[in-house]
This record gives C-alpha cells, sequence and structure tokens, in this order.
C-alpha cells in the first residue's frame, strides 16, 4: 500500500467517527511534496505529504498527525493567524505548543510549553512571540560566539606575528653582534700587530744607536770599553805583562852568568 492509500484509508473512517475532521478534509487538496523534510503539513488549500517519510510510520503515529494538521486548519494557524517577523519553524512549533496540552496525541510527539519553560494554556500568537524572541537571542548569543571566536583568533595571529618579528629582531641583533665582535677582534688583533711591530722598530733603533756610542769610547780612550770589546783589551795587557817578566827573567840570568865566568 503507497503512502497515499493509507492516508485515502484513514480519512474514510472520519466520515463516520470524526465528521468535522472529514470536511475539513474534503475542503483541501492532497498533494504529494517530496523535497519537505516534515511527513505532513496544511496550508494554501493543501495538505501536502512526504511519502518517504510517511512509509516509515505506524498506523497510529500516521492517525494522530493527520488529526494535528487538521486541527491546525481548525484553529487557523495556517491562514488568517500569523504573527509578522516569525519565521515558519517558530509558527510551527507555537502551534504544537497549542495542541500537543489539548488533546492526547501521544504519538505524535509533539512539543510541549515545558519543553521552552513557558506556561500551558497560553495562545497561539502569546507562544510564537516567546519562541521567536527565544530564538532572537540564541541566534545573538551564537553571533557573539562567533566574534568572539574571531577577536580571539586575530589576537593570536597578532601575537604570533609579533613573535615572528621579535625572532627576526633578535636574529639579525645577534648576526650584527657577531659581526661587531668580530670586527672589534680584528681591529685589536691590528693594534696589537701595531704595537708590536713599534716596539721591535724601537728595540732596533736601540741597538743601532748603542753601538756606535761603544765604539767612540773606545776610540777615544776615555773610559774603559763595555763588553766584548773590554774582555779583548784585558787579555792583552795581561799577555805583554807575561812577555816582559819572561825577557826580564833572562836578561837577569844571562848578568849572572856572566859575572861568574
Amino acid at each position: 500500500m503507497t503512502a497515499r492509500e493509507r492516508i485515502q484509508q484513514e480519512i474514510e473512517q472520519w466520515f463516520l467517527t470524526e465528521p468535522v475532521f472529514f470536511n475539513v478534509y474534503c475542503s483541501h487538496r492532497l498533494v504529494m511534496n517530496a523535497n519537505m523534510l516534515c511527513p505532513l503539513r496544511s496550508g494554501k488549500g493543501r495538505i501536502e505529504y512526504n511519502p518517504a517519510i510517511i512509509e516509515t510510520m505506524t498506523e497510529s503515529r500516521l492517525r494522530d498527525l493527520l488529526r494535528v494538521e487538521i486541527i491546525r486548519i481548525l484553529l487557523q494557524h495556517p491562514y488568517a493567524r500569523q504573527p509578522i517577523g516569525c519565521p515558519s519553524i517558530v509558527l510551527q512549533k507555537a502551534s504544537d505548543l497549542v495542541v500537543s496540552p489539548a488533546y492526547n496525541l501521544a504519538w505524535a510527539n509533539l512539543a510541549h510549553p515545558t519543553d521552552f519553560d513557558l506556561p500551558t494554556g497560553q495562545n497561539y500568537e502569546w507562544y510564537a512571540m516567546r519562541l521567536n524572541e527565544q530564538l532572537e537571542k540564541l541566534q545573538q548569543a551564537q553571533d557573539d560566539s562567533k566574534q568572539q571566536q574571531e577577536r580571539e583568533s586575530e589576537q593570536q595571529q597578532g601575537s604570533k606575528k609579533k613573535q615572528g618579528q621579535g625572532n627576526s629582531q633578535g636574529r639579525q641583533q645577534g648576526q650584527y653582534g657577531g659581526q661587531s665582535g668580530q670586527q672589534g677582534g680584528n681591529e685589536q688583533e691590528s693594534e696589537q700587530q701595531g704595537q708590536g711591530n713599534g716596539e721591535l722598530q724601537q728595540g732596533q733603533g736601540r741597538g743601532q744607536g748603542e753601538q756606535p756610542n761603544e765604539m767612540a769610547v773606545h776610540r777615544d780612550g776615555d773610559a774603559p770599553c763595555k763588553g766584548n770589546f773590554g774582555g779583548q783589551q784585558g787579555e792583552e795587557s795581561t799577555e805583554d805583562n807575561r812577555q816582559k817578566t819572561t825577557v826580564n827573567n833572562q836578561q837577569s840570568t844571562a848578568r849572572a852568568m856572566k859575572e861568574m865566568s
């Protein structure tokens, strides 16, 4: 049995058990709508159904949902009583909050006022306005949360950029510091080399300046010579004295031999 045949079978029973419901049904056309997400809906002179969803339902649930749609039409919820500024989902839920406490439709599984922290016994328009306010608050909270997340994301990105710039500056400073240290080391080495060369030149100058002075003193005979020149002169004098002594001794010996002869 198709979904349409199942619906028509339930409606035919209303001819005897629910004549009012049967009359309301006869004032509308039964139309298939496979694109909608709900099993049944009414409005604009039609009762639409989704065959894919209807085929999965039990007879009890299908019967209760058909009753709900007829009650909505009787209460003019899909027609004259349409609060301005309320989306369709809010209007449907407001209609459920009116119907569910007043009728025993356990299989329909409709929303109840307590599900939204609302009292029972209010009219359709009142429920529609309260549900719309809750929906707006929910959307505002979601928007605020989204904006907060975006701000936090921007702050994190900004922190990462600053951290990256700081690391880059640190690396650059380290490179400049290394270059400066290397230059400073080269300059110190250059200064040390320059000082060493200067001292070497000064030492050579002093050595060259002292030798002529010693030579001059030796020539003039004003003072004993220093160093090797003085040692050589002392050795020559000692050798002369020895030779003179030997000559004197020989002469003395010769004179004594003459006298004895």
